[in-house]
């Protein structure tokens, strides 16, 4: 945050001065971008988008991200895990999609499969920004956290941890189960 502009009088202050407040910033943004040019080359690209969807009618936005949707299951009665993906892009479409049983292993283990072979396909596809959903709370917070070592199922997590890092922009995020359909229908077949 800027000097003179506080969280509250950011909103408060009228179009024009929090044009040139912002503008005046001289704070370091991650360390080494300045404010005012991060905030100076974004308001070009929104006047650039803005301009080009009104007079350009074949312009589309730039794809940010494809989303990779993962379930695991466990089948009571042989404990087998069935795994199942969905890639779509940003309008939603299909791309690929995927099941396949691991075997026998937990419910987290089968997420966390799910979650492997979906940034796999990723990285051999060169999808660059990667959004995964998952249902499993435990396997966001495995990936998002430090394991130990000596976690039963650290030699998968680290394997995505590592496909994570390689993709770069890469964000796990829980969805609830009624976000996550058609993974969970792939998971069941």
């Amino acid at each position: 945050m800027c000097k003179g502009i506080t969280k509250t009088g950011h909103f408060n202050m009228e179009w024009y001065d929090w044009m040139l407040q912002s503008l005046k910033c001289n704070t370091m943004v991650m360390g080494r971008i300045s404010a005012y040019l991060l905030f100076a080359v974004t308001m070009w690209f929104i006047w650039k988008w803005r301009c080009k969807s009104v007079f350009d009618t074949n312009f589309k936005f730039p794809i940010y991200a494809v989303k990779l949707n993962v379930d695991g299951s466990l089948t009571h009665d042989l404990g087998t895990s069935p795994i199942g993906g969905v890639i779509r892009n940003h309008e939603k479409s299909w791309i690929e999609g995927s099941a396949l049983n691991i075997g026998f292993g937990c419910i987290v283990e089968a997420e966390l499969w799910g979650i492997f072979e979906g940034l796999q396909f990723m990285w051999k596809t060169r999808f660059k920004k990667v959004v995964v959903e998952t249902v499993s709370m435990t396997s966001v917070c495995l990936l998002i956290n430090n394991t130990s070592i000596n976690h039963s199922l650290f030699s998968i997590i680290h394997a995505c941890k590592a496909l994570m890092d390689k993709n770069r922009c890469c964000n796990i995020q829980h969805v609830y189960r009624e976000g996550n359909r058609v993974a969970d229908g792939l998971a069941k077949l």
